[in-house]
């Protein structure tokens, strides 16, 4: 959270919290499991003396630093994985550091902070040797012997796992490609 929540006339409103798709990402976690805990639980869970956490795998992606010193601190004695596309605090702690793809790189479905569902279009390609978490999951479940490899394909994703990602998706209504009125000349 930064500030307070600021309505203009209109309706719009920019939210205090700032962890897009919070909801979306504990409703699909949710969906694959029965323990989703808040960050206060999992430094606790993560920093405590009998835990049988050893690795992690996180991902940030956030313009503003977003690892604290108690983050930091919890992570010291553990394997980290990280998913990221900027430099911070965690990216030479990391044991492995894979580049991750940027919002404008990625596909799928966000919850917004009034628990709609949208699902959203990659707009540019994936740079370079990056890739999105959806596609370094798949991989890591094929790594693991627990599918067979395949490409991250947000609607097929959304059909895998039902429910409400089926029924209460809004999709943006389909667009005509556009064909630029730049002129391209070789110099």
């Amino acid at each position: 959270f930064d500030g307070q929540d600021k309505t203009f006339p209109g309706g719009y409103t920019i939210y205090a919290e700032k962890c897009p798709n919070q909801r979306g990402v504990r409703r699909a976690l949710e969906m694959v499991g029965d323990l989703v805990l808040d960050y206060d639980q999992f430094l606790a869970r993560l920093s405590g003396q009998s835990t049988p956490i050893a690795a992690t795998l996180l991902t940030g992606n956030y313009p503003s630093p977003w690892v604290n010193k108690d983050l930091a601190s919890t992570l010291r004695k553990k394997f980290v994985v990280l998913v990221d596309t900027l430099p911070n605090d965690l990216t030479a702690k990391a044991d492995i550091f894979l580049p991750g793809a940027t919002w404008v790189e990625k596909a799928g479905t966000f919850e917004n902070a009034n628990n709609r569902m949208q699902s959203f279009s990659q707009a540019i390609g994936v740079v370079a040797q990056a890739k999105t978490e959806g596609q370094i999951a798949l991989d890591l479940h094929a790594a693991c012997g627990l599918a067979e490899p395949s490409i991250y394909d947000a609607p097929q994703i959304r059909k895998v796992m039902g429910g409400a990602l089926i029924t209460e998706v809004h999709h943006a209504p389909a667009q005509q490609p556009r064909q630029t009125d730049l002129q391209y000349v070789e110099l």
